[in-house]
């Protein structure tokens, strides 16, 4: 079986690293040791995080396909069963194919490492224990800023969802800053993370349809342009948009939302505001400050 998933790989030899973007595969058999192809830079990663003893390294300047069957064909392993989980992020079709027509049929493995990772040992629990220790020591940490008087605490998917230029290193960020999706400069990396939930919400559109029909829709990326979908807001059709934001960005998307729906209520305007859903149906919605915007 032909392994490329790095978190399957992780999991089968211990090998984690950030150059997970370049190619790696481990040829895994019925029998006998496994092969493990590395672009070079990766090599001394792969001594010291793995019980590999003979990895297969090739250059920059190698086609690492190519050197991975060759591999395969060397360790008399080309006329065996082939296996490839076909449903891997890490697997693009032009790599594949080219599997494909130098090794002939190839099956699907999808699924066959995840049941074998659904199954946990004791040091795999602790471990997890231990992770889940991090994110509670997070949590409270941020509920001490707040009992110590911070005003705002804005939690996002990665820093770089609010990225500031570097002539402003010492600025602080709040969601007024969020990267914009369409400035080059920000970076492929930074600008996914305002373009993903523009997709997240073309896809909710593409498969859910009048299924998004709502009372009360949540404003993404705090109320701005970036986050707002004509198409979705349409389908949900809330009676209550809720926007959670500071000081008015200049892309504030506020007036979209109000020609969708009966009103909008901001923490900007309106404070802590809590909606209630109780047990027998019944919706209520509360605010600090009844003002009007």
């Amino acid at each position: 079986m032909i392994v490329t998933g790095p978190e399957n790989i992780f999991y089968l030899t211990g090998q984690q690293t950030p150059g997970y973007y370049t190619f790696q595969a481990l040829v895994l058999p019925v029998d006998g040791e496994p092969a493990f192809v590395v672009r070079q830079l990766e090599y001394f990663n792969l001594v010291a995080n793995t019980f590999i003893s003979g990895a297969q390294v090739y250059q920059d300047g190698d086609q690492p396909v190519s050197f991975l069957v060759n591999v395969i064909k060397s360790r008399g392993w080309a006329s065996k069963r082939i296996a490839i989980d076909k449903r891997g992020w890490f697997l693009p079709v032009a790599t594949y194919e080219a599997l494909r027509d130098q090794l002939g049929e190839i099956r699907d493995g999808a699924g066959i490492i995840e049941q074998l990772r659904i199954v946990k040992s004791p040091a795999e629990l602790e471990k997890i224990a231990m992770a889940a220790g991090y994110v509670d020591a997070g949590m409270r940490a941020g509920l001490a800023a707040i009992k110590a008087g911070a005003k705002r605490v804005v939690m996002t998917s990665s820093v770089a969802a609010t990225s500031r230029p570097l002539s402003e290193p010492d600025s602080e960020s709040d969601e007024t800053v969020w990267t914009d999706g369409d400035d080059v400069s920000a970076g492929a990396y930074a600008r996914s993370k305002t373009i993903a939930e523009k997709a997240a919400w073309e896809s909710m559109v593409l498969h859910f349809g009048q299924g998004l029909k709502s009372d009360f829709l949540k404003a993404s990326h705090h109320g701005r342009d970036t986050g707002y979908n004509l198409d979705a807001v349409k389908l949900v059709a809330p009676l209550v948009t809720f926007v959670s934001v500071g000081r008015k960005p200049d892309t504030d998307a506020s007036s979209k939302y109000r020609q969708q729906c009966n009103k909008v209520a901001s923490t900007r305007y309106h404070g802590n505001m809590e909606l209630r859903i109780h047990d027998d149906g019944r919706v209520e919605w509360f605010v600090d400050r009844n003002v009007n915007n």
